[in-house]
């Protein structure tokens, strides 16, 4: 049978792989992608990585994501990581919509997700686990990117695409990082064309930053603020740094990236635009569905945004499909799993 999961490593790091294997103690970063409901492939993967894989005196790691990444971390850094994953999956499955919702409904939704994410925990308890070190992108808009009549909007992002096609250092004049990072351990990148802020999460911002990283343009509702941040408005942090292809200041270790493709786009419409590719992966390290596990999926395809639109009317079907897709991803943490056991990283891992 074709394993369900492959390992694919930046150079630097396949290099330390096919030396010494690869063992938590050399992971010093865990990038979480946007990408909706493609993250549903991934939760046992989480699962086991933070309940048997990672050990309790692990050195500090940053995790960094945007969108449904970022709603991972906030998973992950709870007490209790596996039934933050269990509310996680349950709630983000469980959206209903009208055939076409306004971004208000799907904001509602979000909220609603994210309370059950946090449900029986704080900001306290996520900033003060043992060694993760969350990180949260947003996107602070700039020009009309933002605005709040939809016309003006739909503009100021068509300026971005054409911005972005151009060069991608031209979205800065579109959209700002914000960095909202664990008040002991910021992200810290090297200039990149993009103006970044840093704030230091809390109790009153950290669920703020989480729904403006989640925010996607034209289908939920921008944040207009973020306490102690510049002022907004900020939508999805996926719209700078989608798959995180992060230009890293100090990587001291190896990036461990678990993904739901083998492909990492650097910012969300770069997707668009086949030439461009991901540029700083040299310390990383992707735990990737294989294309046979995908093909084995409802639609050969991981869980998509687009679904909610090919399953319209017919939500049954929809929560079928997705349910299937979850539980055959076990088999990414059995594989991962025997890995473990069986010391075949070096073996196993591939150029990336």
């Amino acid at each position: 049978m074709a394993a369900a999961l492959k390992i694919l490593a930046g150079e630097i790091a396949l290099k330390r792989i096919r030396e010494n294997g690869l063992s938590p103690e050399m992971i010093s970063h865990f990038p979480a992608a946007a990408g909706g409901p493609k993250w549903l492939v991934l939760g046992h993967l989480d699962r086991y990585l933070f309940s048997y894989w990672f050990p309790a005196d692990q050195a500090p790691v940053l995790g960094v994501g945007a969108s449904a990444g970022a709603w991972r971390l906030a998973c992950l850094a709870q007490n209790d990581p596996v039934a933050a994953i269990d509310r996680f999956e349950a709630a983000y499955v469980d959206q209903h919509y009208a055939s076409r919702p306004t971004a208000a409904e799907v904001s509602r939704e979000g909220q609603r997700i994210l309370a059950a994410i946090m449900q029986g925990s704080d900001a306290q308890q996520l900033l003060q686990h043992p060694w993760l070190r969350i990180n949260v992108i947003a996107a602070r808009c700039r020009a009309w990117t933002g605005h709040p009549n939809s016309g003006l909007q739909a503009v100021g992002l068509a300026g971005a695409v054409l911005l972005n096609t151009l060069h991608r250092r031209g979205l800065g004049l579109s959209f700002e990082r914000l960095i909202a990072h664990h008040p002991d351990a910021p992200l810290r990148l090297q200039a990149d064309g993009f103006r970044t802020h840093y704030l230091p999460l809390s109790e009153d911002n950290l669920l703020p930053a989480l729904n403006a990283s989640a925010a996607i343009p034209r289908v939920m509702e921008t944040v207009s603020a973020i306490p102690g941040a510049v002022a907004g408005p900020y939508m999805d942090g996926g719209m700078i740094d989608y798959h995180m292809d992060l230009q890293l200041a100090e990587p001291q270790g190896l990036a461990l990236m678990p993904h739901f493709s083998r492909r990492v786009v650097t910012g969300w419409l770069d997707k668009f635009l086949p030439w461009r590719r991901a540029r700083f992966l040299q310390h990383s390290v992707l735990l990737c569905p294989s294309e046979e596990f995908i093909a084995q999926l409802p639609g050969a395809q991981v869980p998509d945004r687009k679904d909610f639109l090919r399953y319209e009317n017919d939500d049954a079907a929809r929560l079928r499909a997705w349910r299937t897709a979850i539980d055959a991803s076990r088999a990414l943490a059995d594989d991962f799993q025997d890995c473990v056991a069986r010391q075949r990283f070096a073996e196993l891992a591939e150029p990336l």
